[in-house]
């Protein structure tokens, strides 16, 4: 990955959304149990992937804290959370290089319908046991409405959900749109949080 390709965006506020997601995180999450730190390079900012339990019934659910360090072409700001029932080991690993690879598009855009595919290349294992290959970011469900949104001065923050998808639904995706995929997920009763669930495509 090139450094020169990852927009930092205006330091200040960063950090400043850093604080604020934190406080958002206690607010509706409750306190981390425990805190997974990845970095790119020393003169970057880092990403950490907290753990919530006890937020989603079966599920851990792990968020970036630093995501939001990185703003998007058009000045987007976000975190993600990642809700899953397995693979709990191997989740906060493949949501922080997944979303570095993310970061590192031109333009970056962290919007709803986004997906980064390449989990294959980052965790075989996980690919063979699961069968999902890319990560999708939409919004949050199962929390309050106001979890979408970090509100500073004139300035909003976003959360996004991340889940996980097959080849086939990603390759739907790229031929489609993001309303039909979900459309696909809506109809055929698809838990997102289950990492073992069949393609819906």
């Amino acid at each position: 990955m090139s450094r020169s390709s990852i927009p930092l965006g205006d330091a200040g506020q960063s950090v400043d959304f850093t604080e604020r997601y934190l406080d958002h995180y206690a607010r509706f999450l409750g306190e981390p149990v425990e805190a997974f730190p990845f970095n790119i390079g020393d003169d970057l900012p880092s990403i950490r992937v907290l753990r919530y339990d006890n937020v989603i019934a079966g599920c851990r659910v792990f968020a970036t804290l630093g995501l939001s360090s990185f703003p998007g072409e058009g000045g987007e700001i976000c975190e993600v959370i990642c809700p899953v029932d397995k693979a709990w080991d191997e989740v906060p690993a493949i949501l922080a290089q997944s979303l570095f690879r993310l970061v590192a598009r031109d333009p970056f855009h962290p919007i709803r319908g986004v997906a980064v595919n390449g989990i294959d290349d980052v965790s075989p294992e996980f690919t063979k046991k699961y069968r999902k290959t890319a990560l999708y970011l939409t919004d949050p469900f199962e929390l309050p409405e106001e979890f979408a949104f970090v509100q500073d001065g004139d300035t909003e923050g976003r959360m996004y959900l991340a889940i996980f998808l097959s080849k086939k639904e990603y390759e739907y995706l790229a031929a489609n749109d993001c309303e039909h995929l979900e459309d696909q997920l809506e109809e055929k009763g698809v838990d997102p949080y289950d990492i073992r669930r069949k393609s819906c495509v």
